[in-house]
């Protein structure tokens, strides 16, 4: 479904700045645009609006506008494209414009900007909602026997994956020791982990939780794991599985991270997740480890649980899929073709591979799994980039869309960059 855009500002700023960005765009239609502050309101309010877009060239007629859309009609986003003589302006800050960029950036860059702007402040308007929509919530574990294996990114790709499905994931880092996700996604929590969570509300609740995430901006949901080990010691199994279970009705899909440790925390996560999905390699090494896991697991009552994930699956190697199956004896989710290097460059980047290159065979067998679980076509969520954000609106402005939209899990505001939104 089409985002409705309705423009505001100078009738001149609106036909060569402001109309130029949306034509010819599938994902946007126009619904309206006015250049009165007195029309504004009520051009918004009859059009069904998701977005105003902005021209702000310092008019106090333009910001009065701005400021009666923002107190009243506090669902619709309001984006401005900034005039060269109004960028140092700080009444923008008090007219409501929640997001604001430089006009001399292209059509390309505003528009993967929007992407981002969108996904996130969506899943904050549900977050602030509140209201339980999801009737059945599903809870995925992922573990391994060692490693080094591809379970972190079999897992944050996944997440994505079920992101492009339209569903809402979220992911928790319970790998208390040293849980990497955050760093997988390319986020920064700041304090928002579970260790913080945990110290500030021995019990939570989805609203404690839901102070503690971070957005990504495929959407997904993402409680990182604690700052360092030493926190992993305060956290008790009870209070883990506390936290798993406050999300439930909340979300489409849980997907749980662990550590290689087996121990009482590990044994809750597994009692708490409907499915466990084991990641292995076609190494002899991990297989043997591999199989004295399963044995536990089998011994634990959980055998209906579990599912292979197999990664660095290439012709070359001289353990085939099927040999895998076979010996340990469990179902086959999916496999993960070997690509070292893109695999390599996704995580030291920050940026999941099913993000920053879908039609990769990687992402290909990712999606597809998700597709089959899910039973939904998976939507295509933008372009990605290579390059880490520097300052925006306030200092220097972006030149690039890799520069203006690359903190991952951060917005970009009118003073650059803000972490942890939830």
């Amino acid at each position: 479904m089409a985002t409705n855009v309705y423009l505001y500002g100078d009738e001149s700023a609106c036909k060569s700045v402001l109309y130029p960005i949306f034509t010819g765009e599938e994902d946007y239609k126009i619904v309206g645009a006015c250049s009165r502050e007195t029309d504004v309101l009520r051009g918004v309010s009859g059009a069904g609006t998701d977005v105003l877009v902005v021209y702000v060239d310092g008019s106090d007629a333009i910001l009065r506008g701005v400021q009666q859309v923002y107190a009243l009609r506090p669902g619709i986003i309001i984006v401005g494209i900034v005039a060269q003589s109004a960028i140092q302006d700080v009444r923008t800050l008090s007219s409501g414009i929640q997001y604001a960029y430089d006009e001399r950036m292209s059509k390309k860059q505003v528009l993967e900007q929007l992407h981002v702007v969108l996904t996130v402040e969506r899943s904050r308007m549900e977050a602030l909602s509140g209201a339980m929509v999801v009737a059945d919530t599903k809870y995925v574990g992922f573990i391994s026997a060692k490693d080094g294996v591809g379970k972190t990114t079999a897992l944050v790709n996944t997440a994505v994956a079920l992101a492009k499905c339209n569903k809402k994931v979220v992911v928790v880092d319970c790998d208390l020791l040293y849980g990497d996700v955050g760093c997988y996604f390319g986020i920064d929590s700041g304090n928002n982990d579970l260790g913080e969570l945990l110290q500030e509300v021995g019990e939570p609740t989805i609203d404690d939780i839901r102070q503690h995430l971070v957005i990504h901006e495929s959407g997904v949901n993402v409680l990182c794991g604690p700052r360092g080990p030493e926190i992993a010691e305060k956290i008790s199994p009870a209070q883990v599985s506390r936290v798993l279970m406050a999300l439930r009705g909340y979300y489409d899909y849980v997907l749980v991270d662990t550590g290689t440790t087996i121990d009482d925390t590990f044994i809750a996560i597994s009692e708490a997740v409907g499915d466990i999905f084991v990641c292995v390699r076609p190494d002899i090494a991990v297989l043997k480890h591999t199989k004295t896991l399963l044995s536990l697991m089998h011994s634990l009552g959980m055998a209906s649980k579990m599912n292979l994930v197999i990664s660095f699956v290439s012709p070359d190697t001289r353990i085939a899929t099927n040999d895998v199956v076979r010996v340990l004896k469990t179902n086959l989710a999916f496999e993960i073709p070997y690509d070292w290097v893109s695999c390599c460059s996704a995580s030291n980047n920050g940026v999941p591979i099913t993000l920053s290159a879908a039609k990769n065979p990687v992402s290909r067998a990712v999606i597809d799994y998700a597709v089959r679980m899910t039973g939904a076509a998976a939507a295509p969520l933008g372009p990605r980039h290579g390059k880490r954000g520097k300052k925006s609106f306030g200092g220097s402005v972006t030149p690039s869309a890799a520069e203006a939209g690359q903190e991952t899990g951060k917005r970009r505001g009118l003073f650059g960059l803000k972490k942890g939104l939830k």
